[in-house]
């Protein structure tokens, strides 16, 4: 049985290196925040190349990652951005005005309005989020469904000892598309229930995501 959820936590860490050698497209990162929760773990796999697109990606402001999605007008203003962004209209206009000196917006000649993102090529592939709990299985499906907006696969790992009560609910786990694993202190990695791959939902948290493993891919982590 494990103490911490931080021991448990190593302990998959060590699970993923083990069975990530050799894999040079695969990465590990952990306490990855994407906007909308911290996930434990990471495992993703970068596109080819990917080190020529980290620079110029990871300039991008995360907060304005919907910006990269292609879903937005041509050009807007920054008030129209900072109310899709979810961010105050004086932080839009201080993020827009960094992002212009890292030359990653294409200026607009309208006074107050951004235009288009200059095109970026993201740096994952896909990617896995894992949320590590001792027992609390329901809390971990909550985070776990959260890091669906960005990650193809959403996980939930549990104690072995401890996962009895998650292990009699697998429907509703299939139900809400979530992996379910345990793991015990000898490093016995079991799955109870494998998620369907899916297209991350959210394409801006898709894109945010993208940014962060950008700018720990150009920092050589």
């Amino acid at each position: 049985m494990f103490r911490t959820e931080e021991d448990l936590c190593r302990t998959l860490q060590d699970v993923f290196k083990r069975s990530m050698r050799g894999r040079n497209d695969l990465r590990l990162v952990s306490e990855f925040d994407a906007g909308n929760g911290i996930a434990d773990l990471v495992v993703y796999c970068v596109v080819p190349d990917a080190l020529k697109f980290a620079d110029r990606l990871s300039k991008i402001e995360p907060r304005l990652a919907v910006l990269a999605t292609g879903d937005l007008p041509r050009e807007l203003s920054s008030g129209q951005l900072a109310k899709t962004a979810g961010i105050s209209a004086r932080t839009a206009r201080k993020l827009i005005g960094q992002m212009h000196q890292a030359e990653v917006l294409i200026k607009s000649a309208t006074p107050g309005h951004v235009r288009q993102i200059i095109p970026l090529s993201p740096v994952m592939e896909w990617a896995i989020a894992v949320e590590v709990k001792l027992n609390s299985w329901r809390r971990a499906m909550y985070q776990a469904s959260r890091y669906k907006d960005f990650a193809d696969e959403s996980w939930v790992v549990l104690d072995a000892e401890q996962s009895s009560s998650a292990l009699v609910h697998l429907d509703i786990f299939r139900r809400f598309n979530i992996g379910l694993a345990t793991l015990s202190d000898r490093s016995e990695l079991r799955i109870a229930v494998r998620p369907r791959f899916q297209l991350p939902r959210n394409r801006a948290r898709w894109w945010a995501a993208n940014v962060q493993l950008a700018r720990r891919l150009a920092n050589g982590r």
